[in-house]
């Protein structure tokens, strides 16, 4: 097992992509452009489902698969840059009555991935701050799958908070 490893970085620095950010970001955008057209020859409440789908596990993937690389500001910027293109996806669609499912609009969640990337600042911050160690996402084991450190309590503390975020969230009109 490794030693915790103490942070010297700042909150926000800019780094090199590495490979897993540019093939992150590449899946992402083609994903995207799928949905887009998809969107085009599906009916409506198939586009709302996949919208929902989309926005859900975008804003969780962020957490839990790419929380060591929104530690890098030239990734992070990228991803608030879509959060930002959500919110405007948000606002277009928010008003057809014809994406409604059960009385819930699934776009709703395109509006939330800004907040919970904020959210995921705030947290890391907090961890930077009470334990000098970088924000880890709790996997299946008691080690960081990513960095190789034990989990901490505001690790776990703060996974739960981003998932019941995300959940509480994507329930709110």
């Amino acid at each position: 097992m490794r030693q915790q490893k103490r942070v010297t970085r700042h909150l926000f620095y800019f780094t090199k992509l590495k490979a897993w950010d540019t093939i992150t970001i590449t899946a992402y955008l083609f994903l995207s452009l799928l949905l887009w057209q998809y969107s085009k020859i599906s009916e409506y409440s198939e586009a709302g489902d996949a919208i929902f789908c989309y926005g859900i596990f975008t804003q969780l993937f962020l957490y839990f698969m790419n929380y060591k690389s929104l530690r890098n500001a030239s990734v992070y910027f990228f991803w608030v840059l879509v959060g930002f293109i959500h919110f405007v996806v948000y606002f277009y669609l928010k008003d057809n009555p014809a994406l409604q499912i059960a009385n819930k609009h699934p776009v709703t969640i395109l509006r939330n991935t800004i907040f919970l990337l904020l959210l995921f600042q705030i947290l890391r911050f907090i961890s930077l701050k009470f334990q000098a160690m970088e924000l880890v996402a709790v996997g299946r084991g008691p080690i960081d799958a990513f960095d190789g450190r034990k989990i901490t309590i505001i690790d776990s503390i703060s996974t739960i908070f981003y998932s019941a975020s995300t959940i509480i969230l994507s329930l709110i009109d």
